[in-house]
């Protein structure tokens, strides 16, 4: 009896390995030594399985794909539905992050970040990752040397600057602010050359100041036109009278009292120098005096 069954076994096994000789594998699985092993699709490498800038996923008797990050499609796919792995451009769907004062710089499968004009990143480098920890700070453009050139200050604001020229000095549009830094800011004596009228234009403190030749005054007021004495006063007394003419009568007995106080002067000599007195002299002393009076440094 026991014979009869280690026969029956011994031609179970027989049939049993004849029958494995005959049959096929399915797809994805390769017949090795009578058995049925699963092949490993991943591992083609020319060309790859998944095609360019994407990942092979092996699963018994088959396999899958997914795009690398940074490309699209996102969902998983096979050789056999034609799918190629596009870049996907992270600063035009909205996901890339680069904070403010940033923007962002696609790259394939990914992107970075470079500061706005005017800024700096944090870490100092020009490409940047934001995730990183890394903002953009405004840069102090007050710190180049010469950015606004001679005869300018500086003034720093966020993301940007502007140029002040100094007192006494513009552009040639006579503006005193500016950004450019081709502009230059140059001496109104230099820009104007009539400024100073019949007087030398010279750079102050305070802006400029005429020095009036020989025969012209500018009563003081160093930054006025230098003009003739004689002309001043008929502006002057155009000016009063037009505000107050009943002055008129006045106006005439002390000018003829200057005159006549002048031509008693003029031979007078002090020392061995002869000093002409000019009677008309008197008036811009008693129109300055006199608050009631409009003020004759307008008169030009």
């Amino acid at each position: 009896m026991r014979n009869m069954y280690l026969l029956s076994l011994g031609l179970l096994l027989a049939l049993t390995e004849n029958i494995m000789k005959v049959t096929t594998c399915d797809i994805g699985l390769s017949k090795i030594k009578g058995k049925c092993i699963d092949d490993n699709e991943c591992e083609s490498i020319q060309p790859p399985v998944c095609g360019e800038d994407a990942i092979c996923f092996n699963t018994y008797g088959s396999f899958y794909c997914h795009c690398n990050g940074g490309f699209e499609p996102t969902h998983n796919f096979t050789q056999t539905d034609g799918i190629k792995c596009e870049d996907r451009n992270e600063c035009l769907d909205g996901s890339a992050v680069c904070g403010p004062n940033a923007e962002c710089v696609n790259s394939a499968g990914g992107y970075s970040c470079t500061c706005k004009y005017g800024y700096i990143s944090s870490n100092g480098e020009e490409l940047f990752i934001a995730e990183d920890g890394v903002q953009c700070i405004d840069r102090n453009e007050c710190d180049d040397p010469g950015i606004c050139g001679i005869n300018a200050t500086c003034h720093n604001t966020p993301g940007s600057h502007y140029c002040i020229c100094a007192v006494g000095f513009t552009l040639t549009s006579g503006e005193t602010n500016f950004t450019d830094s081709d502009e230059l800011c140059m001496s109104v004596c230099d820009i104007d050359k009539s400024i100073c009228g019949e007087g030398t234009c010279t750079n102050s403190k305070d802006g400029h100041e005429c020095v009036c030749k020989s025969g012209f005054t500018n009563y003081g007021h160093k930054q006025m036109k230098c003009t003739g004495s004689k002309i001043s006063v008929l502006h002057i007394l155009s000016s009063v009278l037009a505000a107050c003419p009943y002055l008129l009568v006045t106006v005439v007995l002390i000018y003829k009292c200057c005159r006549m106080r002048a031509l008693l002067l003029r031979n007078a000599e002090v020392g061995s120098v002869s000093t002409p007195v000019y009677g008309h002299c008197c008036l811009p002393t008693l129109f300055s005096s006199t608050n009631s009076l409009p003020a004759y440094v307008y008169y030009y």
